[in-house]
């Protein structure tokens, strides 16, 4: 078998390995999410959600590395000091054969419930473009920040992945005044610049690899931490926190109930009614410290070169034990 297939296998198992770690660890994170300003919070949670996937890779790619280094420089070969029954991860002496039924038994245990997760998102998302279709057909031209939908149901929703939209029914128009229309609006235009639309579908995606419980816990989270987000942003927009609220109390439900949930959409009334204008009701949270892109950049590289060899050699011993 090749590296690569056997580079994939440990992304695999790492991932699992994330994921319970996620699992487990999730009633201790969320008490110390919560305190946090929105727009953080949906980073770290998206985060959380990506973590089988991107760890699971990282690690993968970390554990390879001494075995490519050693093709590229036969100095840094580290196999000759291994007993000639050593499972070996390595370009240049090649991995030792693989039990593929076992392998097979374990991937297959592991990809079955993943695949079906992942399929029931593309049909949420094939649902979210026909939704879009509809919108976009029965939308008046506009040059404005939103196109109006002919229709009585109300609603407002920003659709679409790389060129989100905001439509909003003439049915809740007429429903809005001055103050509420301008909160309204003032959200969903948050949507349009985050691409939350994006952001959902692949955290539901990514998403596909948690443990069923933890997998709700953390899209439920992060869909309220995008929408308050965006209710702050519109708070900050308008100027009246106060206001954004009230639009929430009068129209939150009443646009949920008009619109279901779909992937690639986001609907003005998502998440708890009741925790986003709690939330407006309290003072803004301070925006904590959070590290640069140079210095998370550079520690992430201190951090490889130190893992690097540990963690091959402990790839190398865990798959021979359990593959070998």
């Amino acid at each position: 078998m090749s590296v690569a297939c056997l580079g994939l296998l440990a992304a695999v198992l790492f991932g699992v390995v994330v994921a319970v770690l996620v699992h487990v660890g999730l009633p201790w994170m969320r008490p110390r999410l919560d305190p946090l300003p929105a727009w953080v919070r949906a980073r770290l949670v998206f985060a959380l959600v990506a973590a089988p996937v991107t760890v699971g890779v990282a690690l993968s790619v970390l554990a390879l590395l001494p075995g490519v280094a050693a093709a590229l420089a036969p100095a840094l070969d580290h196999c000759t000091h291994h007993d000639d029954h050593h499972f070996h991860l390595c370009l240049v002496h090649g991995p030792t054969a693989i039990n593929l039924g076992r392998m097979s038994l374990v991937l297959g245990v592991i990809a079955t419930p993943v695949t079906f997760r992942v399929a029931y998102a593309m049909v949420r998302l094939l649902r979210g473009h026909r939704l879009l279709w509809a919108l976009r057909r029965s939308a008046r031209p506009s040059i404005a920040d939103y196109d109006e939908v002919a229709a009585e149901a109300p609603f407002a929703v920003t659709a679409g992945l790389w060129r989100p939209r905001v439509y909003v029914t003439s049915g809740l128009l007429r429903l809005l005044d001055g103050t509420s229309r301008a909160a309204v609006l003032a959200h969903e235009a948050a949507h349009v610049r985050r691409r939350d639309p994006l952001t959902k579908l692949v955290a539901e995606l990514l998403g596909a690899c948690h443990l069923p419980t933890t997998r709700q816990t953390l899209l439920a989270n992060l869909s309220l931490s995008c929408e308050q987000a965006c209710d702050e942003a519109a708070a900050a927009s308008i100027g009246d926190r106060t206001a954004v609220a009230d639009a929430l109390v009068k129209l939150g439900r009443l646009v949920s109930d008009a619109c279901p949930s779909q992937a690639a959409v986001a609907r003005f009334g998502e998440g708890s009614i009741t925790a986003r204008v709690h939330a407006l009701l309290e003072a803004p949270k301070p925006a904590p410290w959070l590290p640069s892109a140079r210095l998370t950049l550079a520690t992430g590289l201190v951090l490889a070169t130190l893992l690097s060899a540990p963690l091959h050699h402990v790839t190398e011993t865990v798959l021979g034990t359990l593959f070998g």
